[in-house]
């Protein structure tokens, strides 16, 4: 379900960008460079997919050159479930909601884990606060794209996490934290399956 749930929710934000979504350089999973400016290597692998141009179809059908999303695109929840934290990024806030239908294997342990989507770099919709429900349709907005207040152009950054249910997602602080986290192996990202999309 997550595969269909995220290109479902990719076909909406085309529909609302009114063209394919593009992953230049360095914005995929894992990658090694930023996508913008002089490109300079990231500090650590990218965790996630970043949703920042998009591509017009001509009028042959043929995609044409990528173009920015704006400021204020809205971004819909990927799948059903709740918000579990809020914090601050360089760019704007993150949201991260759990989707405890949706379960992947834990690390080491034998069980699973609920999975959880995250986004980053965006205004929230009102409403957006731990505890609260989000639902996966394309009239319910959970956030926007966010002006940048650094050299980083307009993007939100989607990633998809694992963590066991125990997870102390009120104490997060932050990136700082959830990367601390990460490199205990008590959460874990996953690759959004968004980048099989055609391009």
């Amino acid at each position: 379900q997550l595969a269909a749930s995220c290109a479902a929710c990719a076909h909406d934000l085309e529909r609302g960008a009114g063209g394919a979504l593009h992953f230049p350089a360095g914005a995929e999973f894992l990658g090694s460079h930023l996508f913008w400016g002089k490109c300079r290597p990231r500090p650590a692998p990218h965790e996630g997919v970043d949703l920042c141009e998009v591509r017009e179809p001509n009028s042959a059908g043929v995609a044409g050159e990528p173009r920015p999303l704006p400021v204020g695109f809205g971004l819909p929840a990927v799948l059903d479930g709740v918000v579990v934290a809020v914090f601050e990024d360089f760019v704007g806030r993150t949201v991260v909601m759990r989707h405890d239908h949706e379960r992947v294997p834990g690390l080491g342990d034998g069980e699973t884990w609920p999975l959880h989507t995250l986004l980053a770099h965006v205004d929230l919709a009102e409403g957006i606060v731990p505890s609260a429900s989000v639902l996966q349709t394309s009239s319910v907005l959970v956030a926007a794209l966010a002006a940048s207040k650094t050299s980083a152009p307009p993007h939100a950054h989607l990633s998809l996490l694992a963590a066991p249910t125990s997870f102390p997602w009120a104490s997060l602080g932050g990136w700082p934290d959830l990367l601390s986290f990460s490199a205990r192996r008590e959460v874990a990202f996953l690759e959004p399956p968004l980048m099989a999309l055609p391009q």
